[in-house]
């Protein structure tokens, strides 16, 4: 009663730590929205996670991001922003708690981690309209397409510990190209000082066979397929 009229937007606080936490954050999202249409059938009260937070900063974090904003995305208008803790986090320190820095640095270098790397191509991959699209066998899978209907993008996470064959069908569209890059490795994996580059996007091979898109998506991994008709 306090907000409702008077607040654009409700701030949710969520844990991205969890490989698979997208779940619990579409749980969330489901309840918050049917309460605000409960306590007011017309209300505007929309939400914003401002905070998505972690203890960690490893490729499991990484693919923690990766659920939860495919969770987001899943809700569309209802909600207006997520942010991802942390930007910067000095090399060697907060590391006992709150661990959560997607750049790090050392006085003369700097460098992403997982999570950043996930951000990376998630945001390079940005399409505004989300489309339909069905999953089997336990992967997590976003589609998006671009305004002109030419490109369209999916963003798909495997969370099993060995690679899963697919195959894709498009429907009527027929793309031309196909760009695929995926993040995988170790869930614990992290970049280094030594090794900054250890979990970062690596081109993934795709076929292309009437209308369907076959690849195989590596263990543990954030994949974005960009297709162009």
């Amino acid at each position: 009663d306090a907000v409702d009229g008077a607040a654009v937007a409700w701030d949710f606080h969520v844990w991205s730590d969890d490989a698979n936490a997208g779940s619990t954050v579409d749980l969330t999202l489901t309840q918050a929205e049917r309460l605000f249409k409960a306590w007011n059938p017309r209300t505007a009260l929309k939400v914003v996670v401002f905070e998505e937070n972690g203890n960690r900063h490893d490729l499991q974090r990484a693919l923690g991001h990766a659920t939860t904003l495919n969770a987001i995305r899943r809700h569309g208008d209802f909600v207006i922003a997520d942010c991802a803790a942390n930007c910067l986090q000095p090399w060697k320190q907060n590391d006992s708690g709150w661990d959560q820095g997607q750049i790090f640095f050392t006085p003369d270098r700097v460098w992403g981690m997982p999570p950043f790397e996930a951000q990376r191509v998630l945001s390079e991959d940005h399409l505004p309209l989300r489309i339909d699209a069905k999953a089997e066998g336990g992967l997590d899978v976003l589609a998006c397409r671009s305004e002109d209907g030419k490109t369209v993008v999916l963003t798909v996470v495997n969370l099993a510990d060995r690679p899963t064959k697919t195959s894709i069908s498009l429907g009527a569209f027929r793309a031309r190209t196909v760009r695929a890059r995926t993040l995988y490795g170790n869930p614990t994996a992290t970049n280094s000082l030594t090794q900054p580059e250890l979990v970062s996007p690596r081109r993934l091979q795709v076929n292309l066979r009437r209308g369907e898109v076959v690849l195989s998506l590596p263990a543990y991994s954030l994949t974005s397929l960009r297709l162009t008709r």
